[in-house]
């Protein structure tokens, strides 16, 4: 798991993330992307770009525990924190955009849709599969 910020010409932010398998938004890749998103937001960016690291998936959504080893509250916890994620990127005082290279389905769409451009790279484009 991991989540990479780098800036190119000082203008533009990179945050990559990658989870195996299939890039999903698992809890501690969330706080991560959370916490590298704060640290974006203090930068004098004129773009910020989100991208997942593996192809052929972006992200199949977001990664739910297993129903025998969670319980109700540890879904709620999780998908507030999913929200945040999503307001964060919202409320970015610059503009953001996904490039989006592989299949997304499920809560991954909604991270791109919080951005302001997408951009389905491929060929043929990836598959959008709402879960």
């Amino acid at each position: 798991m991991g989540v990479h910020f780098q800036t190119k010409n000082q203008q533009i932010g990179w945050i990559e993330f990658w989870e195996e398998p299939d890039n999903l938004l698992s809890e501690s890749l969330l706080r991560t992307l959370l916490q590298t998103l704060r640290t974006a937001r203090q930068q004098p960016l004129r773009l910020l770009v989100l991208t997942a690291r593996h192809q052929p998936t972006f992200s199949l959504g977001v990664h739910f525990p297993p129903p025998a080893t969670a319980t109700l509250p540890d879904y709620q916890k999780l998908l507030q924190l999913f929200h945040k994620v999503i307001r964060a990127l919202l409320e970015m005082p610059m503009p953001t955009a996904t490039i989006i290279q592989g299949a997304i389905a499920g809560g991954a769409i909604a991270l791109a849709l919080a951005t302001d451009f997408r951009f389905l790279l491929g060929d043929p484009p990836p598959p959008i599969t709402w879960t």
